[in-house]
């Protein structure tokens, strides 16, 4: 039975990685923050996991338990803290002798990128390949996902509006993303010391994603490019801090200005085997949230 030590369970991603885990034959360990709520962490336990609650920062919360896995995930959402959280992460498993670790990494990302969200990531992949620990490193593409949080402006406008021009990116499925982590997560030692950037099956601009969703919904729906200070002020209702809302604006412009996600890889299906979902497959799955 493969021992997997999991964090960021309880996000979006996470969460599906969760999922497609918890039907196979192993024994699942979640890290989770001491201020989780008790109906998540209780919804964990039921699923089989044993949860620990404890921080990143501090080993004395989870190092015991890492010294037991086979294998475990490093998953730590954007922060201002992101670099600092992962490198304590990485240290923890260097000290605990832990025999793998697999790090959610981002499409693009470089040390001296100047969005610094994929220069953090660039950072903490060279901290990881420093530390000697066997490790397999994962940077999906532009996720599906992102256009859900467009779903009330499509419902009510016809239109959907983001900060990208004519930029195109090689969009990926998240359930798709996590089927990947399985694959590597159970089969690790066969990815010890390798690097992959997943993507979907084609290379699209939001423009043709408009026109998915128009021939998907029946209607017309526009895409509209908006600036990159209009998006700030619409991330602002979402409720999220200052650094986060930069930091993606940041992303956003870098993304647009260099084409950094309009690169399309086989490493999915050379991995697992499948072929990602389409954008298409992806919209028809999900209609009724845009109707």
């Amino acid at each position: 039975m493969k021992n997997i030590f999991l964090t960021g369970v309880t996000g979006n991603t996470g969460s599906h990685i969760v999922k497609e885990l918890e039907q196979t034959n192993s024994k699942l360990t979640a890290l989770v923050k001491e201020s989780s709520p008790e109906n998540t962490i209780n919804g964990l336990r039921k699923k089989g996991l044993n949860v620990i609650k404890g921080d990143v920062i501090n080993p004395k919360s989870y190092q015991s338990q890492l010294s037991k896995t086979d294998v475990a995930l490093l998953n730590v959402g954007n922060s201002s803290k992101q670099l600092e959280l992962e490198k304590a992460y990485i240290d923890v498993s260097k000290n605990s002798s832990l025999k793998h670790l697999v790090k959610f990494s981002a499409f693009s990302a470089d040390d001296s990128s100047p969005s610094e969200i994929l220069a953090v990531h660039g950072k903490s992949e060279n901290y990881l390949k420093k530390e000697r620990t066997p490790y397999t490193i994962v940077r999906p593409n532009f996720f599906m996902q992102n256009i859900l949080m467009q779903a009330e402006n499509i419902k009510r406008d016809n239109a959907f509006y983001l900060p990208m021009a004519d930029t195109k990116v090689a969009t990926i499925d998240i359930r798709d993303i996590a089927t990947f982590f399985k694959t590597v997560l159970l089969n690790e030692r066969d990815f010890e010391n390798k690097e992959f950037n997943i993507t979907g099956p084609e290379i699209i601009s939001f423009h043709d994603m408009a026109n998915i969703l128009s021939e998907v919904l029946g209607r017309t729906i526009k895409y509209v490019p908006i600036t990159h200070e209009q998006f700030e002020n619409s991330l602002q209702r979402f409720g999220l801090d200052n650094w986060t809302i930069n930091a993606l604006s940041e992303l956003n412009q870098y993304v647009q200005q260099q084409d950094a996600m309009a690169h399309k890889t086989d490493d999915y299906e050379k991995v697992t085997g499948k072929r990602p979902r389409t954008f298409k497959q992806f919209i028809e799955g999900h209609r009724n949230i845009f109707v």
